[in-house]
């Protein structure tokens, strides 16, 4: 069996007419949670931008995970966030910090 004339014979990965190999291109660096995260984060900044006076516009958290469930991308939610900021005003989230996992998830046991 003869091998392929541009394959390496040990590994099969794709080499020059000389023999050497192809260094392959590096991995994509971001996984689906990070892309749709930075992707309602940029929708939700252009929304407030081209916004009316007085528009409603959903929060980054909301948009997010609206972004995630119509890409197929599950992202970590808790069930009811509330946080007070500095300032005193209540926000209500949803959405976990990257990396997290949620809370169903880490109390069903068994996927312990």
């Amino acid at each position: 069996m003869t091998p392929h004339p541009n394959r390496c014979p040990y590994c099969g990965s794709p080499t020059t007419t000389t023999g050497h190999h192809i260094p392959a291109p590096p991995p994509f660096p971001l996984d689906a949670e990070q892309i749709v995260r930075c992707l309602g984060f940029l929708v939700t900044l252009a929304r407030q931008v081209i916004a009316k006076p007085g528009e409603a516009i959903p929060s980054v958290d909301r948009l997010t995970l609206d972004l995630g469930a119509a890409m197929g991308v599950h992202l970590p939610t808790r069930q009811d966030g509330v946080a007070v900021t500095p300032g005193g005003t209540t926000v209500r989230s949803g959405l976990l910090p990257y990396g997290a996992t949620s809370i169903p998830a880490a109390l069903d046991r068994e996927t312990a």
